[in-house]
């Protein structure tokens, strides 16, 4: 059904690796098909659940089938993947928080590129649960850019 009404365009779910952009896309994905609620069980309709669950599959790569198979319900299947590749441990925290205080612009192809990786690594670390200061966000992407950047920082400090 690639490609087909309903079909679920995105990359798939290959691991945790991709897990945090996949779940925000196939949440997107059940909202626009109006099933986000009885995936979340809000609501229950098993004929809408069990649209979801295929949706799910569709959405994951054919290594992570096993996960799946004996599922019978989107909401189900949706908590399992959760379960085992939502990262929210101390070590996935650090590894975030490395991520974002080591993102350079000159390790990036352009501006939007640099903010792209520096804004995913914000959002990954509040999806762990971390709350971190929005200033203080600000202040490591501004810092990480090249001195011919200096006015744009300083800009942005006085205002």
């Amino acid at each position: 059904m690639p490609g087909g009404e309903g079909s679920f365009n995105h990359r798939q779910l290959i691991g945790r690796a991709n897990y945090m952009d996949w779940k925000f896309a196939m949440k997107m994905h059940f909202i626009k098909k109006d099933l986000w609620y009885y995936v979340a069980g809000v609501k229950e309709d098993t004929a809408k659940d069990i649209k979801a669950l295929s949706y799910i599959v569709e959405g994951v790569s054919e290594a992570i089938f096993n996960d799946l198979r004996e599922l019978s319900s989107g909401k189900l299947a949706w908590q399992v993947l959760a379960e085992t590749y939502e990262d929210k441990d101390i070590t996935r925290k650090i590894s975030i928080m490395k991520e974002l205080v080591n993102t350079r612009y000159t390790d990036c192809k352009d501006m939007s590129d640099y903010l792209h990786r520096a804004i995913s690594a914000y959002q990954q670390l509040i999806s762990t649960g971390i709350k971190p200061d929005v200033e203080l966000i600000a202040g490591i992407i501004l810092a990480n850019l090249p001195d011919r950047f200096e006015p744009l920082t300083f800009e942005k400090i006085c205002t």
